[in-house]
């Protein structure tokens, strides 16, 4: 992926701060929607049953923006 088209680490406002995902998420994520299946309902994934598997899907992600592969904001159907 061309770096001009590649999204920013993180992104900041007055109000807001924006910024990918990291391995070290995955109990937070887990917690609040990684378990719940209407939360997760349209993410592309199952709801997860361990942290494990949170854990396990936020180091895909991160080897995949590492290597700026598959980093779409829209899935194409």
């Amino acid at each position: 992926m061309n770096d001009a088209y590649r999204l920013p680490e993180e992104l900041q406002t007055d109000r807001y701060l924006l910024r990918r995902v990291v391995p070290d998420d995955a109990e937070a994520i887990f917690k609040s929607y990684g378990t719940d299946a209407i939360a997760t309902r349209y993410l592309g994934w199952k709801p997860h049953q361990r942290v494990q598997d949170t854990r396990a899907f936020l180091e895909r992600v991160a080897k995949e923006w590492a290597l700026h592969v598959d980093l779409r904001l829209l899935r194409r159907v």
